[in-house]
């Protein structure tokens, strides 16, 4: 069975397309740059979810959603000037949207699966 984990060129390709997306993101806000960051990353952040989820009663799938917009925000807040890849960047911002879930968790929510169509599509597309 092949190794499912990215090798060392995949890695250095993703850092390289990374960086430039996050360059022209940052020079011209376009959200259609944002969002390719976000499926380009949407890997990272199901590995942390995936990891997350033995220690919480979300669903892997709306755990994935809170990732995604902690990623959202890390691509927002990334300095490109700085020389930090963007995972190493962003991990924190994943792991503080599951915190805030649990320091705020709200009943009252229904899944976040049903009221997040724009997240869903780009789960659909990177899946």
């Amino acid at each position: 069975m092949p190794d499912p984990r990215p090798q060392p060129h995949q890695d250095q390709d993703l850092h390289s397309r990374n960086a430039d997306l996050l360059q022209r993101f940052h020079s011209s806000a376009d959200h259609r740059l944002r969002n390719r960051l976000v499926e380009l990353n949407l890997p990272l952040v199901r590995q942390v979810a995936g990891r997350v989820s033995a220690s919480t009663r979300l669903p892997l799938e709306d755990l994935v959603q809170l990732g995604c917009l902690g990623l959202i925000r890390a691509i927002e807040a990334f300095d490109p000037s700085r020389p930090t890849a963007l995972s190493s960047f962003a991990v924190p911002y994943v792991h503080g949207s599951f915190s805030m879930q649990r320091v705020y968790p709200c009943p009252c929510w229904p899944s976040l699966t049903a009221v997040s169509p724009v997240l869903n599509r780009l789960l659909a597309v990177s899946a």
